[in-house]
């Protein structure tokens, strides 16, 4: 079993909420999944004491709506009181960075190889300029994917 390293999970926890703050829903969905990233899983004891993520569960309901597999498993953690309660343990299982839609689509956004070509374009202020084009291919699945 591994070791829990509490100062070092406090200490990320702690800079992600530095790094991302406000207490807006998609906030708090923006730490929540950085925490999962960096540390491959968040409680919610420590998700509302470190992250300021008031209730987890409904962050993780709607980042499982967008695609996202998590898992959720029970761990013991202590309170600030020194009681320990059975609480969520939210880990990001691997395949997690492509999103999934509601229909089990997926969308995946890739360059193609080769030199962009540049392009005239005219400004508001009637400027032309020459941009670098941006090509992208688009990729839709429907059905299951792997």
């Amino acid at each position: 079993m591994a070791r829990f390293n509490a100062t070092a999970t406090v200490a990320t926890l702690t800079s992600i909420l530095k790094q991302l703050p406000g207490n807006t829903a998609r906030r708090q969905r923006e730490r929540l999944l950085s925490a999962l990233f960096q540390l491959g899983s968040v409680t919610t004891v420590d998700a509302m004491r470190f992250l300021d993520v008031i209730d987890p569960r409904a962050r993780i309901f709607e980042l499982r709506s967008q695609g996202y597999h998590i898992d959720t498993t029970s761990v013991a953690r202590a309170t600030e009181c020194g009681v320990f309660h059975n609480v969520g343990r939210y880990v990001l299982l691997p395949g997690s960075t492509t999103h999934r839609g509601r229909d089990g689509w997926v969308q995946l956004t890739l360059p193609l190889i080769g030199n962009p070509v540049p392009a005239q374009v005219r400004s508001s202020t009637g400027r032309t300029s020459m941009r670098q084009r941006q090509y992208h291919l688009s990729v839709t699945h429907l059905g299951d994917v792997g």
